[in-house]
């Protein structure tokens, strides 16, 4: 268009001369404030965070698409993964050693950490994806994250109501009753 000639020999302020040498993605309202060579943003209009571009400041799930499908939150999420698993491989060792079903509080702790932060990526990931999800072509991986992911939730549910159960046999014996 007429605004993108008169603007061509220009400069951002980052020295860039168009869009595509820009080292981020832009929204189309960015990218017509940058043609225009506005600096300052509209309310209605986003800006550039953490090196994801976030489009109108409602959306939700184009910013959550954003986290859900950049390498650092997949790399992040399999870290969790594989860190999650040597726990519970060092919770096994520790029964194992000392003869018991019981594990350190702190391991507690640590297992509903991890349950908790993939019971949010797995709600982000069907926030964003939605339908696509449970049809796309890991249709079957998605499944089997959410079977896991609930078994993990059930196993966690059952650690709360032991502690709740032993907490209440505590005050009951402290009272009298």
């Amino acid at each position: 268009s007429d605004d993108e000639e008169e603007t061509s020999g220009q400069r951002d302020r980052e020295g860039y001369r168009s869009l595509s040498e820009a080292p981020h993605r832009i929204s189309g309202k960015l990218r017509k404030r940058w043609a225009r060579g506005s600096s300052e943003p509209d309310d209605s209009e986003s800006d550039i965070s953490n090196g994801f571009a976030v489009h109108d400041q409602g959306d939700l799930r184009s910013r959550l698409a954003g986290v859900v499908n950049s390498s650092h939150f997949a790399h992040f999420t399999g870290f969790l993964l594989c860190l999650n698993a040597l726990s519970i491989g060092a919770q096994v060792d520790y029964m194992a050693r000392n003869w018991t079903e019981n594990v350190p509080r702190s391991a507690d702790i640590a297992d509903m950490l991890f349950c908790a932060y993939f019971v949010l990526e797995l709600a982000m990931r069907i926030f964003v994806q939605r339908r696509n999800f449970f049809c796309s072509a890991n249709w079957s991986w998605n499944w089997f994250d959410i079977i896991v992911v609930l078994l993990q939730v059930l196993e966690e549910g059952f650690v709360v109501l032991e502690l709740a159960k032993s907490y209440m046999e505590v005050n009951s014996a402290v009272l009298g009753l």
